[in-house]
């Protein structure tokens, strides 16, 4: 049924989420589009703070103050997603922050619940609406699929916190590479390397994929690579610029950094709630993440036995990263052991008792020279 009146909205939870969709709700109302009718919270002193800027504010929700609306934002910690889902669900649509639920096999179930219920389910995945990410597309459109394709998203280790796993916090790097590229993975790996997660997937059409996810460094990363034969293309999103080099020549293309993903997201679930637009992502969209993530997730989490002996016994030793063997100790073995060391337990075969034992001055000037 289509809406033509401003959606009534309300927002559960104001937290670091919350208070995003707090401001990208107010702009929207601002343009007719939207009324955001209240804020659900269960701090008091939250309640006193957004109560002071003149916003309707309530520590209970309530079957009769879901009557009084036609939508819900809820932005609380995934653990409360599904009693939430299945309290609004027979009530309003339900715009929910991502993850929609830990497992495929618990979204498929909400959002069958939201089929009976007839309203609309959608999950925010704000990457899909920035300006960069529809860049690449038009860029993948352009030029097929990408061979190797690498995606890193972290953020300041400072920012890590007990008890958050990498794999739903940052599952959008899983919705992210699916959007480049929607087709099924036929293979992966993945492992945990402190705080930090990597998977490494490889999808129908030819797609290799790199990802590297979690708390890093002190600086926030949000950048996609896709490598062609002869062309590679950089994206970053904290500074809004695609960038392409092929043979020297380069060539960006400069979106602007005003953080809009949210507020076209938000919109989005407007025109979907009302009747005038598709859900985006839609469910089977949201369920194919969810569904790579949790593979990713049990990769990872998977002991692997390797055997190793000691005192003439054998013990057990669970390892949570690659192993490679590199087959030759020349120049470009070596070098392909040390890269690989920093992510991948390495041995190195070489047939002699020393390595570099059969390197000249001429391989070494074709090693430097990029050959």
């Amino acid at each position: 049924m289509t809406t033509r009146r401003p959606l009534r909205v309300l927002l559960i939870g104001a937290g670091r989420f919350g208070r995003q969709h707090l401001l990208e709700w107010r702009k929207l109302e601002a343009q007719g589009r939207a009324v955001l009718a209240g804020v659900v919270v269960q701090s008091v002193a939250r309640h006193q703070d957004l109560a002071s800027a003149g916003l309707p504010v309530h520590v209970e929700l309530t079957d009769a103050l879901l009557q009084t609306v036609d939508a819900v934002d809820i932005t609380v910690p995934t653990t409360m997603h599904a009693t939430l889902l299945r309290r609004c669900l027979p009530w309003v649509h339900v715009l929910v922050e991502k993850p929609l639920a830990p497992t495929p096999v618990e979204a498929r179930a909400l959002q069958r619940l939201s089929a009976r219920c007839g309203h609309v389910l959608v999950t925010v995945h704000q990457f899909r609406h920035h300006p960069v990410m529809q860049q690449l597309c038009d860029e993948v459109q352009r030029h097929g699929p990408p061979p190797a394709v690498r995606i890193v998203m972290t953020n300041p280790l400072a920012e890590a916190a007990d008890g958050l796993d990498p794999f739903e916090e940052f599952i959008h790097t899983f919705d992210q590479l699916q959007t480049i590229w929607p087709q099924p993975a036929w293979a992966h790996d993945a492992w945990r390397d402190g705080a930090v997660v990597q998977a490494s997937v490889a999808l129908r059409g030819g797609v290799q994929a790199r990802l590297r996810m979690g708390w890093a460094g002190e600086e926030r990363v949000r950048r996609i690579e896709l490598a062609y034969p002869d062309l590679k293309i950089g994206a970053d999103f904290s500074d809004g610029v695609v960038t392409s080099t092929r043979r020297g020549l380069v060539e960006k293309v400069a979106l602007g950094r005003a953080p809009v993903a949210l507020g076209r997201q938000l919109a989005a679930f407007v025109a979907a709630a009302c009747g005038r637009g598709p859900q985006s992502p839609s469910p089977s969209e949201v369920v194919d993440a969810i569904a790579l993530m949790h593979r990713c997730r049990q990769q990872a989490d998977k002991p692997a036995a390797v055997p190793t002996a000691t005192r003439g016994r054998s013990r057990t030793v669970l390892r949570d990263r690659p192993r490679v063997a590199v087959i030759g100790g020349g120049v470009f073995g070596s070098t392909c052991a040390l890269e690989l060391a920093a992510e991948c337990d390495v041995v190195l075969c070489e047939r002699h008792d020393r390595l570099l034992s059969e390197a000249s001055y001429l391989n070494q000037w074709r090693h430097h020279s990029g050959f």
